[in-house]
């Protein structure tokens, strides 16, 4: 097991290639530490991309601004026409889900 932020480098290969795309979901109060991380592992990876999940008001904080004109190389943002349910265990309550998400894609190297 590697821990994620106590990494510098990607050491992952699949088949023999090294890994040049990063895709998770995660914690929405972290996602910001996620994607610089993720960004920062694969700088030198041209057309390396760090695809994330993430809540749709990721693109609205204030907070954010300064991340989003200084990290630059977000490619796209394709959101859900309907909002998705992440259930907890496994379980569905039945309730509807009042949270919009998205899929976020930034491609190192990518001209903003």
């Amino acid at each position: 097991m590697v821990d994620f932020f106590n990494t510098e480098k990607l050491p992952f290969m699949y088949y023999g290639e090294p890994v040049t795309t990063i895709i998770t979901n995660p914690p929405y109060k972290q996602a910001q530490k996620y994607v610089e991380h993720a960004l920062h592992l694969l700088r030198d990876t041209k057309g390396g991309k760090v695809i994330m999940l993430l809540r749709l008001d990721f693109l609205t904080s204030q907070a954010r601004g300064k991340f989003f004109s200084t990290v630059g190389q977000l490619k796209h943002v394709d959101i859900f026409s309907y909002r998705i349910k992440c259930l907890k265990d496994d379980i569905d309550d039945g309730a509807s889900s009042a949270v919009n998400y998205a899929i976020f894609v930034w491609e190192v190297g990518y001209p903003y």
